[in-house]
Formats: structure tokens, sequence, C-alpha cells
């Protein structure tokens, strides 16, 4: 029987001493020898998996360990290591405290939400600072970066409502900045949820506001051969940036399936923080769609993208974790109601998440209202949410309706807990068509 010399085999099985003849793609379009190599280190590994999905490796001219281990990888060939709907089951529970901050479901005053934008302003304009040093080839000014990130996780521990709206009102001036901003906040509101330590919170924003750093650093086009999520990690070990930052960006793309990119790194072997910066991102990438990715979705369709992930591309137990903590339809959500009229979700109740409060802006023929009042769903028999809309992208609207209308409605809210088993109730149906 003749050996095998060709063999296709992914990316993941591979090993010290095979011999790579073909690649997936052109080798033009890739940093390596044209005729071939033998990999000879793990940093070689490392690139392989982040521009490959599967290569071709020369039976004959690499090197095995012994037959056993010949035969492992000629029998790999066949698998699907990156099977995106390959479900896996969490092997420990998450450490969650969920009453590690107090809760807070007060609408903001007119104090917090002016505290809140200069807030933002501070932290826009220390990452775009950072971004600019950057691409004059300084350091990373750590004393900068720990600046905005404690002034955002700030805002998000103390006042969650009102940097909520801020994030979510922010003018939509540069796409990728703003969606890592947004991004940012969502992790961090479901950090806060889940009882993350202060300081932990506070290295999660800084790994999502840096995460596209090599897209914003002006080294990105799209002829560059390097891998975006690997240059960044490259170009922030330059810049001395702490390693759980790094980790953060370096991991952010991975998929608790095993299906992720670049390293295809398993369930919990992908570190906390970053499988909550990949929930995150994924959701406000629904909402807030990149040029070229596709039509936005409204909060409770990006809701139902990641629970139709849970087990696959994100663990189940966390995306449970983070729907609860933004809730189906977040503060600002525009939705219509059972009635025809038209509305603004202002407050949340926990425990009836598919009643929240309404701001009505709209009469069932589709005119604005005079003055908007406000109905709150779980008092009222019979009237719900029949759909809630995406963001157009210019919340011009949406932004006098909270500066002149809801922020003369709050108030001191009596305490209110309670959650519960809310989302698996309210996605029984998808979640057995997922599974």
């Amino acid at each position: 029987m003749a050996k095998l010399e060709k063999v296709k085999v992914d990316v993941l099985d591979l090993k010290v001493g095979l011999y790579v003849s073909a690649l997936d793609r052109p080798w033009s379009q890739t940093s390596f020898p044209l005729q071939g190599f033998q990999i000879r280190s793990h940093r070689e590994l490392s690139a392989l998996k982040a521009v490959c999905q599967y290569v071709y490796i020369d039976s004959q001219k690499s090197n095995f360990e012994n037959d056993a281990a010949r035969q492992q990888i000629l029998n790999s060939s066949t698998a699907d290591k990156r099977d995106v709907n390959k479900v896996r089951k969490s092997t420990k529970p998450l450490d969650i405290d969920h009453g590690f901050y107090a809760f807070n479901n007060n609408l903001p005053t007119s104090a917090q939400y002016q505290r809140a934008n200069e807030d933002l302003v501070r932290v826009s304009d220390s990452i775009k600072s950072i971004y600019s040093e950057l691409r004059a080839g300084t350091e990373i000014d750590e004393a900068k970066l720990n600046q905005a990130s404690s002034i955002l996780t700030d805002a998000i521990v103390k006042m969650p409502a009102a940097a909520f709206w801020t994030a979510l009102l922010q003018e939509h001036d540069d796409r990728i900045y703003n969606h890592g901003l947004r991004a940012a906040t969502w992790a961090l509101l479901c950090g806060r949820h889940i009882g993350l330590e202060v300081l932990q919170l506070k290295r999660l924003a800084q790994g999502i506001l840096l995460k596209d750093v090599y897209r914003l650093s002006g080294k990105f086009s799209a002829q560059t051969k390097s891998d975006p999520v690997l240059a960044s990690v490259s170009l922030l070990r330059e810049s001395n940036a702490h390693p759980k930052v790094i980790a953060v960006v370096k991991y952010h793309c991975e998929r608790f399936n095993g299906s992720g990119k670049p390293f295809g790194l398993l369930g919990e072997k992908i570190p906390f923080l970053a499988r909550i910066a990949s929930i995150a991102t994924a959701y406000d990438l629904a909402m807030y769609p990149l040029k070229d990715q596709g039509s936005a979705k409204s909060p409770s369709q990006a809701a139902k993208v990641l629970y139709n992930q849970k087990g696959k591309a994100f663990q189940e137990e966390l995306v449970v974790e983070f729907i609860e903590a933004i809730g189906l339809y977040p503060l600002g959500t525009k939705v219509t109601l059972s009635s025809g009229e038209t509305g603004i979700v202002i407050k949340n109740n926990p425990n009836r998440r598919l009643k929240p409060e309404i701001m009505v802006v709209k009469d069932s023929n589709g005119s604005d209202l005079d003055v908007p009042h406000t109905i709150n769903l779980s008092s009222v028999e019979g009237l719900s949410i029949t759909a809630d809309l995406p963001s157009t992208g210019s919340d011009n609207e949406l932004k006098s309706i909270f500066e002149n209308s809801v922020l003369s409605l709050a108030s001191n809210d009596d305490k209110n807990t309670g959650s519960g088993g809310f989302i698996k109730r309210l996605f029984r149906s998808e979640s057995a068509a997922a599974v």
C-alpha cells in the first residue's frame, strides 16, 4: 500500500516537526516561504493558526515522534475541528455573586446624566489620545489608560442607568471606535451583574477598548497580511500593556466550542474576561454592524442571536447572565405596543422582563404626542410589546426625548430585586431548536 504524501490537516492538529507543503490560501497572502517549510517552533504553529484554517502536510518530509503519532495525523485529516454548530457544556459553574453590588433600577437624574456625559468625553479623549500615541510609535500611557477605565467602571458601578443612556446616545462619527465604547459598556454591565471586582472590571474595559488597536493604529489595510488580533497583541506587548488586558484582546475571538480564531481554544481554556468580551462584542455588532456586515438587528433579535449560540460560540451560563444584565428590551429600545402606539423603554422590571416601563411618544396613527406619557406594562392588563425596532444609526430623536422628557421623571425609586429563570423560559423553543 502506497504511503500518503499530501495530507489535509486542520491547524488545530498541527505539531512541531510536520512539513507544510501547501496552505488553504495563496502563499503570497502570507509571510511563509513559497516552497513549503517544516514547523520548527510553537511560534510558527501560532502563526499558522492565525492565518489558516487548514494546511496540507507532506507525510514523507515530516518528522513524527512515532508511528502512532503519524497515524493520528492521518486520521485527523478527515475530522472537522471547527464545527460551528458543535455544542459544548461547561465543566465547572461560574463564580457569580449577584448581591456584590447594590441593585439600581432608578431613572438617571439630570445631574447624573450630565456627569456621565462628561465622563464619556474624558474616556473618549483619553482613548483617542492613546491611539494617536500608538500611531506615532510611542508606548501606551498606562496612567491615561487606567484613568479612562476607572472613569468608565466607576460610572457603571455607581450609576448604571446614566452610563447606559450615555453610551447609547453617543455620536456615531467613528463606527469601530464607538463600537468599542459601547461593547465595553455592555461588558461592564454584565460584569457588575455577576459581581466582578472593580479591578477585573477595569481590565475587562481596557481589553475591549484596545481590542481593535491595530485596525485603528493606521497600520491596517485590506492588503495587510497580519492577523488583526495577533497584530494588536504584538502592539500591546511592545507598549507594555498589562497581561490580563492583552489576554482579553488575544482571545476575544475564540469560541466556546473551539470554532474560533486564532487558536481554536475550547471552553474554560478561554480566559473568563475574554469570554465576556466575545459576547459583548457580538451583541453590539448585531445591533450596530460595521460596514458590509449586514443590517442592524433590534435588541431582542440581538439577544436571540446570543441565545441561539449558547453552548456553541458562547458559554451557555454566561449568555443567560449577559441577557439578564442588559435586558431583553434595554433602556432606550424603541417598541411598538399592541395598542398600535410607539414608545421607548425607560425602565426595566426585573421580575417581569417582558413588561418594562414605557414612555409613549406616538399614538396609534403614528403621530407624535404633544406630551409623552408613561405606562408601566406590568400594571396594565392586556397591553404588551409587539415588536422592538433596530437603531437607525441616528439617535437625535431618541436623545431629544430622553433629555426633554425622561430626565424629568427621575425619582428615588424603591430597591427592587430578582430575575430568576426568565431567560430560559423566554427562549425555551429556541433552546430546543439550538440544541
